[in-house]
């Protein structure tokens, strides 16, 4: 099964003490509500709202591996895995109540989210037989298969246009994106690619991932246009792209350069985290003028991460008075 450095979060298109060396800002009790899910401690699963943590589990059923957040309406909904009787199932969150998509032996993950309307669609990776994984989608809790587990596969991010169900991935070494289950190869599979997120502008299909052009770990972030591949770094240092979205025909990367969190905006990168520290941009939300991202940067020489958001540069730290956690979706609601 593949494994990734950093995890993988969700494209939504639209749309610990602060450092000296850090801008930073308190974002209102009222109006805008940012949602951040993550995790506390390597043990509590949890979502922040502005900066106030709840943590998310129960004395059965310990949610974890928490991927993606969405807000609709009263609704606020999650999506990652949760443990039922030792096993681990791709699982969807909502206002408490936790579904499993998945049932025995197939268990997974679920790591992306898209409400649209009344309809919920989830994207993951599940347990094809002992051996290999296969990338898969939901709508309403109904599953359906994008590969035939022959290959390891999965699934990264889902996002809904009209009638067509988009998902972007894996399968092998080959970097895919799946449009109505048709799948669209964005690689050769000579040299390992990984899909991470997936946005849809006019008839224009624009998808983020990472290559290792070394087989040895070294990762080049980039993404594609209808298939066409743009390098946002040069491989030089290792480098991720995790989410991308498109507004006003400006196309937004977020994720990491070297030990750099941040976003490319037409391919020229925007820095948000301490030169002093190793960070990762993991998600990112456009809300009118507004830039959001959120990511983790680790406290060297001690250990742990600290959860944070940024706004236009400002950032907002998300631990509390907890030593460790981390950030992996964002979703911002006016």
């Amino acid at each position: 099964m593949k494994k990734f450095l950093f995890p993988l979060s969700l494209l939504l298109f639209c749309v610990l003490s602060c450092r000296k060396d850090e801008k930073t800002e308190v974002i209102p009790s009222t109006g805008t509500k940012v949602y951040v899910a993550g995790y506390i401690n390597n043990l509590e699963d949890a979502y922040w709202v502005n900066d106030s943590a709840v943590i998310l589990h129960d004395t059965i059923n310990h949610f974890y591996d928490v991927h993606s957040v969405w807000a609709s309406g009263n609704d606020l909904y999650f999506t990652g895995a949760a443990f039922w009787n030792g096993v681990k199932y791709a699982a969807l969150w909502k206002n408490g109540n936790v579904t499993k998509l998945t049932g025995e032996p197939h268990s997974g993950s679920a790591v992306s989210i898209w409400v649209s309307g009344k309809d919920v669609y989830t994207a993951g990776t599940v347990l094809a037989d002992y051996e290999s994984t296969r990338a898969k989608y939901w709508k309403n809790g109904t599953g359906i298969n994008l590969t035939n587990g022959k290959k390891g596969a999965g699934a990264s991010a889902i996002c809904v246009v009209g009638n067509d169900v988009y998902v972007a991935g894996f399968e092998g070494s080959v970097a895919m994106y799946w449009k109505n289950g048709k799948a669209i190869a964005l690689s050769d599979g000579l040299i390992e690619t990984v899909a991470t997120s997936i946005c849809v502008s006019g008839s224009d299909v624009y998808v983020a991932g990472w290559e290792d052009h070394t087989w040895s770990f070294s990762y080049s972030a980039r993404y594609w246009k209808n298939g066409v591949v743009v390098n946002l770094t040069d491989g030089t240092a290792s480098s991720m792209a995790t989410t991308i979205l498109v507004k006003d025909n400006d196309v937004y990367v977020a994720g990491n350069d070297g030990n750099d969190a941040g976003y490319w905006k037409n391919g020229v990168m925007v820095k948000l985290s301490s030169p002093l520290h190793s960070a990762i941009a993991s998600s990112m939300f456009l809300l009118g003028n507004d830039i959001y991202v959120a990511g983790y940067e680790d406290n060297w020489p001690n250990y742990s991460f600290t959860a944070k958001y940024w706004k236009n540069g400002l950032v907002t730290n998300l631990n509390g008075v907890e030593p460790h956690a981390l950030a992996f979706s964002i979703f911002v609601k006016p």
